[in-house]
């Protein structure tokens, strides 16, 4: 089967908003906080109509992956995502799980600019600075927590001249005292539907160089 997007969240505004695959199987830089607690291992992601299309979205890409066809890949992609999308998730549930997995994502947000891509990320071996250089339709985020903080901050680093900050996760004394609490977690937002209304975290000046925090997940 071709690659497939979904929805946000349950009661999205924008059809297909988001491409998943499955956590854990795809997280190469997974916590033991994330395997104890991730959202995206527990309540709708289990269902089994769902869980079977984030199964089939990483098992077409691991075969392109192994065959190197990237333009097929992309075009797979593309074809998922609406084209009058004005924002776009990568990984409602999942991570980059390779270098050829990034670059194909660089070649699908380049190819659509008036579509804003968002995403989090705990594989920090992976090089991002490409496609940040190359999509300033892209913002990304280092999902922190108090096991991978110390990489994390390198990677922060390192990635600082795209924007990239922190997305912690639980809010601890790890945390800034200045981080921006998503507020679909402290009782802010109804969480359905809460990216799209709020947008914090989907544009890279928004924050004005501030982390994020998330209370639960």
């Amino acid at each position: 089967m071709p690659l497939q997007a979904s929805h946000l969240s349950k009661i999205s505004t924008q059809p297909n908003s988001a491409f998943c695959i499955p956590a854990r199987r795809s997280c190469i830089g997974m916590t033991p906080l994330c395997a104890e607690l991730c959202y995206a291992l527990k309540n709708r992601f289990i269902f089994p109509d769902i869980a079977a299309v984030h199964a089939e979205n990483l098992r077409r890409l691991r075969e392109l992956e192994d065959d190197r066809h990237m333009s097929v890949a992309k075009q797979e992609l593309l074809d998922a995502i609406p084209i009058n999308l004005s924002l776009f998730r990568i990984h409602g549930a999942g991570d980059f799980y390779s270098q050829w997995y990034v670059d194909l994502w660089c070649e699908v947000v380049r190819a659509r600019p008036h579509t804003h891509f968002w995403t989090y990320t705990r594989s920090f071996q992976l090089e991002f600075r490409p496609m940040l250089r190359l999509c300033p339709n892209f913002t990304l985020w280092a999902s922190t927590d108090g096991y991978n903080w110390i990489d994390a901050v390198r990677f922060v680093q390192d990635h600082k001249a795209y924007k990239v900050r922190h997305a912690w996760w639980p809010r601890d004394q790890t945390t800034p005292a200045d981080a921006v609490v998503c507020p679909a977690t402290n009782g802010g937002m109804n969480p359905n539907g809460a990216c799209e209304r709020c947008q914090l975290c989907v544009h890279r000046d928004t924050m004005n160089g501030r982390d994020i925090s998330f209370e639960t997940h």
